[in-house]
């Protein structure tokens, strides 16, 4: 790897995902309570006030779940360099959004979806996906969402309007994305150009090394 002069470029990552191809899915020893809130009050809240539910068609739950991604894609203003507020949930950052023109990075359009999705009744987590340590100045955060569809986790990646998608056109959970950057298959983010998706999977390539999810 180029560490001595400081590049380091796409192959290198590649490399670095193929390193670490064996992921431990071990559970933890640690014992901790969890579960998903999907009936919290202030879900329905949320739900109420920005009319989203619009978007939920019963008989496809998946093409639901695509068109409330695009929703907050649009509802929100991009800036991967911005600091989000040190508190904050959906509600707030589509407020401020709307009523102040806040800035959302990654994390933010991630925690969003996420809330919704809850609200919504789907599984759903926000995930941050992270570099071994070669640049741990940038991560990505997106939504991971159970898919009664396709009987498996699938990724929303709300601040790229994106979803990923194998050569038979089957959403990829984020084990599945890491093991297709690392062997260098092609991935499909449907309704985006070739050119931006190749470099989006180059983006992909340094931030599959390690995941972590409250």
């Amino acid at each position: 790897m180029k560490l001595n002069d400081g590049v380091v470029n796409n192959s290198d990552y590649i490399k670095v995902l193929s390193l670490f191809s064996e992921y431990d899915f071990k559970e933890s020893i640690e014992d901790f309570a969890f579960e998903y809130v999907i009936d919290d009050e202030r879900l329905t809240k949320l739900k109420d006030e920005f009319k989203y539910n619009d978007f939920i068609d019963e008989d496809h739950q998946f093409q639901s779940m695509v068109k409330l991604m695009v929703w907050v894609f649009h509802s929100l203003r991009g800036d991967g360099m911005c600091v989000p507020p040190s508190k904050f949930n959906a509600e707030t950052v589509l407020k401020r959004t709307k009523n102040e023109g806040l800035l959302s990075n990654c994390y933010m359009y991630a925690t969003v979806l996420n809330e919704i999705f809850l609200s919504m009744g789907f599984f759903s987590r926000m995930v941050r996906c992270m570099p071994v340590d070669l640049n741990y100045g940038d991560c990505h955060c997106v939504t991971e969402v159970y898919s009664d569809d396709y009987n498996k986790w699938v990724i929303f990646d709300a601040a790229n309007k994106a979803y990923y998608v194998d050569r038979h056109m089957i959403p990829l959970n984020l084990f599945e994305l890491r093991e297709a950057v690392r062997a260098q298959k092609t991935i499909y983010v449907p309704g985006m150009g070739r050119a931006q998706t190749t470099g989006l999977m180059q983006y992909w390539a340094k931030n599959l090394v390690r995941f972590e999810s409250y």
